[in-house]
């Protein structure tokens, strides 16, 4: 597969994922200029959007002028299409869906959104398997040969910690994050769970500005798995 990060953080994601024959855009959170600097919309096969939040959807009612959109239905009521709702796509939970040549599975995400999802994308041209998870902080689930992993690695507890009792992060702050975004060291352990034998690259996205750490983050995450590490950036 080749995985081409356009943004990734707080102010808006978007990632291509191509197997060579179907192209798939996941997130709408940034403007279509912006993803037009990498690739003709009319290219595009589908959009998968993960929840609603800004940052992930904004420009989703735009993008759908040129390409469907598939999503959870929690995130559809809470986005507004107008005159491009026949391109609205319903997925659910754990239901396999056919997307050119890609299979599209949902996992169920923890987030403070209606309905977010993470997404297990198996091509069918490849025959690799790729794990997209992004504000969520936790995955149930566990998977088997896993050829890429793209990731949310969102902060470090210690720095978190610090700056809470230095008074940098107010406590609604340190509440909502550590119940809705996913650490270093949760991210670790999802790794670990997972069997990483076939494993080519992982990509850490959504990194805090202010909580995180990118060379530390690359360096562990880089132990635990022997796999090339790419930090998706702004």
């Amino acid at each position: 597969m080749d995985i081409t990060p356009i943004a990734s953080s707080s102010s808006g994601n978007a990632y291509l994922i191509s197997d060579g024959v179907t192209i798939l855009l996941i997130e709408a959170g940034v403007k279509l200029e912006k993803i037009q600097e990498k690739i003709d919309l009319t290219s595009i096969k589908a959009c998968l959007i993960t929840h609603e939040h800004g940052d992930h959807a904004k420009y989703a009612k735009q993008i759908a002028r040129w390409i469907p959109i598939y999503s959870s239905k929690g995130t559809f009521d809470c986005l507004d299409f107008g005159v491009y709702n026949y391109q609205k796509n319903i997925l659910k939970l754990s239901k396999m869906e056919t997307i050119g040549s890609f299979k599209v599975i949902p996992i169920k995400a923890f987030h403070d959104a209606k309905e977010p999802f993470a997404y297990l994308l198996k091509s069918t041209i490849t025959n690799e398997t790729l794990i997209f998870a992004t504000d969520t902080y936790y995955i149930r689930n566990t998977f088997d040969a896993l050829d890429y992993i793209m990731i949310e690695c969102n902060y470090d507890e210690s720095i978190l910690e610090n700056r809470y009792e230095n008074g940098d992060v107010t406590k609604a702050q340190y509440k909502r994050l550590i119940s809705s975004h996913m650490s270093l060291e949760s991210c670790i352990k999802f790794l670990k769970a997972n069997d990483l034998s076939k494993l080519k690259e992982v990509y850490l996205m959504h990194l805090s500005d202010k909580n995180s750490n990118e060379q530390m983050f690359k360096r562990a995450i880089q132990e635990i798995t022997g796999a090339m590490v790419v930090v998706c950036q702004k």
